[in-house]
């Protein structure tokens, strides 16, 4: 494996949910709620976050994520 440049994070985590919020004209909306811990250099944090997506009907995907971090001693 080659390395170009440092390491500036690390996580581990799961999701907690999968859902199907809607399907409109063949598009379905999809969420995943995720909580994860990790390492940014040598800080360790918490994240909680939510991520949504659909593929809209030209192939596009569309997507977003609304999250929350916290340093963690």
């Amino acid at each position: 494996m080659t390395t170009i440049g440092q390491l500036l994070t690390e996580e581990q985590g799961r999701l907690t949910v999968r859902r199907v919020l809607s399907v409109d004209e063949g598009a379905a909306k999809v969420e995943t709620t995720f909580e994860t811990v990790g390492f940014l250099h040598d800080v360790r944090y918490t994240a909680l976050g939510t991520l949504w997506s659909f593929i809209r009907p030209d192939g596009h995907l569309i997507w977003g994520v609304e999250g929350w971090a916290a340093h963690r001693r």
